[in-house]
């Protein structure tokens, strides 16, 4: 296999050669499976997590499985249509059994497999049906599919020197070119109010944990760690309610409430909705010494732009798990993003200048906000001030931005005072609304 970056674009190739022969259907999907495991190109997980698109090609071997003079007959008259409703791969993809998620072009061409040396007529010898056993397959991320155009898929029937007729095919790529910041645009970093996922189809014990990464963080080597806390063996009308995203066949439930700030080595949102989360699943194992470490069981990705091309919390279903290129199970997500300014060392959520109404005199001071990631909302007389005027609590606040009377008002309700506050632009009030939110403030209805 081969694997580069083009154009901030990660391409695989893998050529291979499986077993032959009809019967041995079952060695031909060990061959695909014992690949994927062990072909580490990028990364240690799934080839397809670490790549954008993975192009797959081969004498792979797959049979068409129909008496000979049959399949003659059928050559003779163009109906390759037919030839293909008993060929082996198209018939392990359509049960995923192998290559999960990857495509192929339509066929309009011969079986290419086995032909007399020197010309281009079927080899009488050992009487075996003519076969596709010459193919060409791709699959893409999450997002980036129609990134990939098939443009030729074919036979190269002037080739005679082999008893196969090689295959060719032509695609055309769009590449993703690292993004210029536009003028006067900021570097964002991605926050992550509350993020769940519910899992069905593995098989797992009560001792598991998601993790989140990506190649777009700052730090590489991050993990974001979501931890089990609901493992459903049977519903029960005492049980505590469930994510309303979760679904009636759901196993495991894992949640955080933890306010996640990621920064990221581009912060510009034109790199970043071009980006992957990719995610693991992992339980406990114990080995043969009885020692106990965390296990990946099954992998998969979500395109940032699907994560924050909404308003609010997003619910994203049917994302595939896989294991050694085989789909395992089905995630569900749920996620609440907010985009922002990228974070400082501190890590704050939001900082800027308010207009804030006084609780006695009703007069208007304009003061310097900090939002924290421990959800404490800081206000100074100036930028420069280091000694805080008020600290206040905003997790389990009320906010709204419904009131009349000035533009761009801010309402925060705690449990001790109703705050009022200007932004100084409609767009600025929205980020403050978003950044409480993201603290823990709920939105008045």
């Amino acid at each position: 296999g081969v694997s580069f970056e083009f154009n901030n674009t990660r391409m695989c190739f893998v050529g291979s050669h499986l077993a032959a022969h009809t019967e041995r259907l079952p060695t031909r999907i060990e061959n695909y499976i014992d690949i994927s495991q062990k072909l580490k190109l990028k990364g240690d997980g799934e080839l397809s997590s670490y790549h954008d698109h993975v192009f797959w090609c081969g004498d792979l071997n797959f049979r068409v499985d129909m008496d000979r003079d049959k399949a003659l007959q059928l050559i003779e008259k163009k109906k390759y249509a037919a030839l293909l409703e008993t060929d082996q791969l198209i018939s392990v993809m359509k049960q995923g059994k192998c290559f999960h998620g990857f495509r192929e072009g339509p066929i309009h061409f011969p079986p290419t497999y086995r032909y007399n040396r020197g010309d281009r007529t079927y080899s009488e010898e050992k009487m075996r049906t003519p076969s596709y056993c010459d193919r060409v397959l791709w699959r893409s991320l999450p997002g980036f599919t129609e990134d990939v155009k098939l443009e030729k898929y074919t036979c190269c029937d002037e080739v005679m020197t082999s008893d196969h007729s090689p295959v060719l095919s032509v695609f055309r790529v769009r590449t993703r070119l690292s993004p210029s910041p536009q003028p006067n645009s900021k570097e964002c970093c991605i926050v992550i109010n509350t993020a769940g996922v519910s899992v069905t189809g593995l098989k797992m014990t009560d001792k598991a944990d998601i993790q989140l990464w990506g190649e777009w963080m700052d730090d590489a080597r991050q993990r974001i760690t979501l931890p089990l806390t609901s493992l459903i063996h049977q519903r029960h009308s005492f049980q505590p309610d469930l994510p309303s995203f979760t679904p009636a066949d759901a196993q495991h439930v894992f949640m955080t409430s933890t306010t996640l700030s990621i920064n990221s080595v581009l912060g510009f949102k034109s790199y970043l909705t071009k980006q992957h989360i990719i995610f693991a699943v992992r339980q406990e194992q114990t080995n043969k010494l009885k020692q106990t470490s965390m296990v990946t069981v099954a992998e998969g990705a979500l395109s940032l732009n699907q994560v924050v091309s909404g308003d609010g919390p997003v619910v994203i279903s049917d994302v595939d798990l896989c294991s050694k290129g085989v789909k395992e199970g089905t995630a569900f997500f749920k996620l609440s993003v907010l985009w922002t300014d990228k974070m400082s060392q501190n890590k704050n959520i939001k900082e800027g200048w308010l207009l804030k109404q006084g609780g006695a005199r009703k007069n208007w001071k304009r003061r310097w906000f900090v939002l924290d990631k421990d959800s404490k909302l800081y206000y100074y007389e100036t930028r420069e001030h280091t000694e805080a005027l008020n600290i206040l609590s905003v997790k389990g606040s009320i906010i709204n931005d419904k009131g009349s009377g000035r533009q761009n008002l801010l309402i925060l309700e705690t449990k001790k005072r109703t705050f009022y506050m200007c932004a100084d632009s409609h767009d600025a009030k929205n980020e403050w609304l978003e950044a409480f939110k993201v603290a823990g403030a709920k939105e008045k209805e």
